[in-house]
């Protein structure tokens, strides 16, 4: 890229990195072809030019997945976004040194119209939440298509959060709610949004007056470890519960299996999660006495890294280190180093390259230079962490820098 410079009169304004030079020119695409995928899927072949396994393919802004490339024949395979009856989507082309295939095809926008389909509608359970709540709602659709990353819901109402969404089929959803205490009585709208496939029903969900003595669950557990949300099978997990008063008498399930070493503190309540649990959403239940909470969803998470090794040693602020790793458990981590975070001594370093061992593909080395602000020491804590999930320390000897 270049700066771009402009002059008047006396003044002077420096655009920086205003033009980007590129070696060829943008992509187009000259046709779109209706298909199928290998798997049964609505499909769209695309024919063009400087269509490459790096060009990214919206529709209508919606990220369409490329499930084959063919760059002898400039052709892309790609699997629309889910849509809506009779939808036409303009196509559009991006490649990675920033060029459009709109620059080439904007006045004859390439296009794809979706099929023919029933009118998708949903439904929740339950039926009514208090103000305050913190509940996990069951949403089932009828002619809908659900899909991980793509469905989101809503209740058309600050006062009535959605803090996540887990898919468990193209018709049925888990989702947990939060309903403010300021929450006025009476009745919300639900609408599901599917890429471009819209569910909506009125009134769906009904809005009671506050119980202000409720066992209310929050659900953005942590690991009371790493004070990090991220808790995994058989690792200890807290979750905040109102009205808990310590050394209560409580009842506790999560994926209906038992917690185990659960002990309840004022406000809060600690336990281990059972270690038979697999990834992803655990409806956990909790009855305090003969009271029980509304259910909510835990996201169980993989277990930590786990650090193996640190070389050289003793290591020299200022110098290379690699770090030998197991489970790190992101496909993306070797393309992405930066989301690979290690802590030494309490400094924050970022990886700056992540590979994959030739003996164990589960095992990783983790590359980054030591910070000269480490201090020097001869058992000082190494941690490995990605997202929420921190190993736990190793320590190492770290000598003052020569430097």
């Amino acid at each position: 890229s270049r700066h771009l410079m402009f002059t008047k009169s006396n003044d002077l304004y420096i655009l920086p990195n205003g033009l980007n030079l590129v070696y060829q020119k943008p992509p187009t695409i000259k046709s779109v072809t209706p298909s199928v995928d290998g798997s049964g899927n609505r499909a769209a072949v695309l024919a063009g030019s400087r269509l490459n396994s790096g060009t990214r393919i919206l529709f209508d802004g919606l990220s369409a997945t490329v499930s084959s490339v063919d760059e002898i024949n400039d052709t892309l395979t790609v699997v629309p976004p889910k849509g809506a009856s009779g939808h036409k989507a303009i196509i559009e082309a991006l490649n990675g040194d920033g060029q459009t295939s709109l620059f080439l095809d904007l006045y004859s926008l390439p296009s794809y119209t979706y099929d023919a389909a029933a009118t998708p509608s949903v439904s929740v359970s339950p039926l009514t939440l208090r103000a305050g709540a913190e509940s996990m709602v069951e949403i089932t659709g009828t002619n809908t298509n659900f899909t991980s990353g793509q469905t989101l819901a809503g209740f058309g109402t600050s006062d009535v959060a959605v803090r996540q969404v887990w898919v468990k089929s193209t018709t049925s959803l888990l989702a947990n709610v939060h309903v403010s205490s300021s929450t006025p009585t009476g009745a919300a709208q639900l609408t599901v949004l599917t890429g471009f496939e819209t569910a909506v029903q009125e009134n769906a969900l009904q809005i009671q007056s506050q119980d202000t003595t409720a066992i209310v669950v929050n659900p953005l557990a942590v690991n009371p470890v790493t004070g990090l949300q991220s808790i995994y099978a058989g690792g200890r997990a807290k979750v905040q519960v109102a009205n808990l008063t310590a050394g209560a008498t409580i009842s506790a399930t999560l994926g209906d299996k038992a917690v185990t070493s659960a002990s309840a503190e004022s406000g809060a309540l600690n336990f281990i999660i059972p270690s038979t649990l697999g990834t992803g959403p655990a409806v956990f239940k909790l009855t305090v006495g003969s009271v029980s909470a509304d259910p909510v969803v835990l996201a169980i998470d993989a277990a930590p890294p786990v650090i193996q090794s640190v070389a050289p040693l003793p290591a020299v602020p200022g110098d290379p280190l690699v770090v030998t790793v197991s489970g790190l458990a992101d496909s993306n981590v070797v393309d992405s180093p930066e989301s690979v975070l290690i802590y030494v001594g309490g400094v924050e370093h970022q990886a700056t390259s992540v590979t994959v061992s030739n003996q164990n593909s589960s095992v990783h080395h983790v590359r980054f230079t030591l910070s000269d602000t480490v201090a020097a020491g001869n058992a000082v804590a190494v941690m490995v962490q990605i997202g929420n999930r921190r190993s736990q320390a190793t320590q190492i000897q770290v000598s003052a820098s020569s430097r």
